[in-house]
C-alpha cells in the first residue's frame, strides 16, 4: 500500500483528449495531482471532475503556484469516456488518461475518486481517498488545503529567515540591527523600542518553525513552517512600516 512520504511511482500513459503522451517526470519541480475518476460510470466523480477543472483554470492563473493536474481513468473504455467528457461543462482540459496499469501501480482500489497530491520531488504528500465533500466548496477547500501542504518551503527556509531577523533586529548579543528605509540602511540600538516586541515574534516564529522538522506528517510539518514564514515576514514588515514613520 502506498503511503505519505514514499515517492511516487513514475507511469506514461496517452492522454486522450490531446493524442499526446503524458510522462510523470517530465513534471519534475511542480506539485502534481493525480485524480483516479470513472466518470461514465461512478457518480461521485460525475460531480468531482467539473470542480476539478474549475480548480485547475484556477491554478493555471496563479504563476507563483507551478501546478499539474492528470486524470486516470478506471475501468473505462475510450470512445464512451471522451464522448462523455465532451458534453461537460466547463470543457475538460486536464491530461485525462486510459490506462489499466496505472491504477495497479498506485494501488487504487475499490471505488473512485482517489486523489494522490505530489510535491515538487514527486513524493508522496496527501491521500485522499473519496470526495472532500459533498458541496463544490467543500470540495475546493479540502483540495486547496492538500495542495498547500505539497507546496516547496525550500531549503534555506530557516538560514534566510534567521540572516532576516539578525539584520532586522539585531538578535546576536545585543549588538543592535539594522532596517532598510527608502533603500538606506538605518540602525536600530539594542535597546530601540522597535526592537523587541517584533524581535520576539519573530525569534518565536523561527523556534516554531525548527521545531516543525521534528514533525513525522510532511504536510503538517510544511504547514507549520510556511506559517512560521509567514509571521517572520508579517513582523519584518511591521518593523520596516515603523522604521518609516
Amino acid at each position: 500500500m502506498l503511503n505519505v512520504g514514499q515517492q511516487a511511482p513514475e507511469f506514461t500513459g496517452h492522454d486522450i483528449l490531446t493524442d499526446q503522451p503524458f510522462t510523470l517526470s517530465d513534471h519534475k519541480g511542480k506539485v502534481v495531482v493525480i485524480a483516479f475518476h470513472g466518470l461514465t460510470w461512478c457518480p461521485p466523480c460525475q460531480f468531482a471532475v467539473p470542480v476539478l477543472q474549475e480548480l485547475w483554470l484556477e491554478y493555471l492563473a496563479d504563476p507563483d503556484c507551478p501546478i499539474q493536474f492528470v486524470v486516470v481513468s478506471v475501468d473505462e473504455q475510450e470512445p464512451v469516456t471522451k464522448e462523455m467528457l465532451e458534453g461537460l461543462e466547463p470543457p475538460i482540459t486536464t491530461p485525462w488518461l486510459l490506462d489499466t496499469e496505472i491504477p495497479q501501480l498506485y494501488e487504487v482500489g475499490g471505488t473512485p475518486p482517489q486523489y494522490f497530491f505530489l510535491d515538487p520531488e514527486h513524493r508522496i504528500c496527501h491521500i485522499e481517498v473519496g470526495l472532500f465533500g459533498t458541496t463544490s466548496a467543500a470540495q475546493k477547500a479540502g483540495f486547496r488545503s492538500a495542495v498547500d501542504s505539497c507546496k516547496p518551503i525550500g531549503n534555506d527556509f530557516f538560514r534566510v529567515p534567521s540572516a532576516v531577523a539578525q539584520i532586522l533586529f539585531g538578535v546576536t548579543a545585543d549588538q543592535g540591527g539594522i532596517v532598510i528605509v527608502g533603500g538606506k540602511p538605518k540602525p536600530i540600538g539594542p535597546w530601540d523600542p522597535l526592537r523587541p516586541a517584533m524581535a520576539r515574534d519573530a525569534l518565536r516564529a523561527l523556534a516554531i518553525g525548527e521545531l516543525a522538522e521534528s514533525v513525522e506528517d510532511p504536510g503538517a510539518r510544511r504547514a507549520l513552517q510556511r506559517n512560521a514564514w509567514k509571521a517572520v515576514a508579517a513582523a519584518s514588515k511591521k518593523a520596516l512600516s515603523k522604521a518609516e514613520r
